[in-house]
């Protein structure tokens, strides 16, 4: 029992916000991040989208396209063949987030790798070793069934992965645990779950993740949340969502947005008229070809929270 006690003490502690390096505001709740091989440092994408839009940026003396510096040691941007290399070099120093990184780039097919769901999962699990929280969220879902597999579903172990991401900090893994206890208390009719469960959407919540806004809101409507406690929670939010904003930052989730319309653009005459939007957010006229929506999209953990409502419960707290 005491060492129940002292593992909830430190699974619903509330969370401990960690500020970009270079604007120092805090990190976005989910993706919005780039990690730099060049110095080891995750940075917003807001600063990585300032450099550009200041003009910092190097120009390539045979293709003649800019080569964004990186916001924080500025040196030119890696081909993806320089990134796998730079990223291993800090994977010789025991750089988690390195470890996470590479094992991203083989999921996803990245940096002229192969997709390689199995060297994916094995990266994740030294960079977990090595304490890396992203890495555990995405171990998590892995055993959650989620991802595209790679490891035998295991909701004990999904579990176990997305408690230490969510004791790490790690908003998404919080949210799943919300959405894992919420099942159980409704499908076991037990009360005790279902407020175990909004006690981690309430962190989240307070922390500005919106998805586990619903949650609480439903809670409220069916008496397990009270009046006051429901706006201590919205006004913590709203809180959290201003200290994060910046217009950095809000350019740099419309690019994000652009790159993802424009990857799965149908023909040139869609990709023209994203590329015309890309060039008003830098009052350009010329951006030089279809490559140029890649120079500020974010390379981020891949979440993959649960977006799922509170399930209704009827008077007698049954599913």
């Amino acid at each position: 029992k005491r060492a129940a006690e002292i593992k909830d003490s430190l699974l619903f502690k509330e969370h401990v916000k960690e500020d970009c390096p270079i604007c120092f505001l805090p990190m976005p709740t989910s993706g919005q991040t780039t990690y730099k091989s060049c110095c080891g440092k995750t940075l917003c994408a807001g600063c990585t989208y300032a450099m550009v839009s200041d003009g910092k940026a190097n120009t390539n003396e045979i293709t003649n396209e800019m080569s964004d510096n990186c916001p924080f040691c500025r040196k030119p941007q890696a081909s993806p063949e320089e990134e796998v290399k730079l990223t291993k070099a800090r994977m010789e120093k025991n750089d988690s987030e390195a470890y996470f990184n590479l094992g991203s780039a083989y999921n996803c097919g990245d940096f002229g790798l192969p997709k390689d769901r199995k060297m994916a999962i094995d990266l994740w699990f030294k960079a977990a070793e090595l304490g890396n929280v992203p890495a555990n969220l995405n171990l998590g879902n892995a055993y959650n069934g989620k991802g595209g597999g790679g490891v035998k579903v295991d909701k004990k172990k999904a579990k176990h992965h997305w408690e230490i991401a969510a004791i790490g900090g790690n908003l998404d893994a919080r949210h799943n645990l919300g959405i894992m206890e919420i099942d159980a208390g409704n499908s076991n009719q037990d009360i005790r779950m279902i407020k175990r469960a909004l006690r981690h959407f309430a962190i989240a919540a307070r922390a500005g993740m919106e998805p586990s806004l619903d949650p609480i809101k439903k809670g409220f409507s069916l008496g397990y949340v009270t009046k006051d406690e429901y706006a201590t929670i919205l006004r913590a939010y709203q809180e959290s969502k201003e200290e994060m904003d910046s217009d950095a930052r809000k350019t740099a989730a419309r690019l994000e947005d652009l790159h993802s319309k424009f990857l799965m653009a149908k023909d040139d005459q869609e990709k023209g008229v994203l590329l015309e939007q890309y060039a008003e957010i830098f009052g350009q006229q010329d951006i030089g070809g279809n490559n140029t929506l890649s120079r500020v999209s974010t390379l981020s953990p891949s979440a993959n929270h649960v977006k799922r409502k509170f399930p209704a419960v009827s008077d007698g707290h049954k599913a």
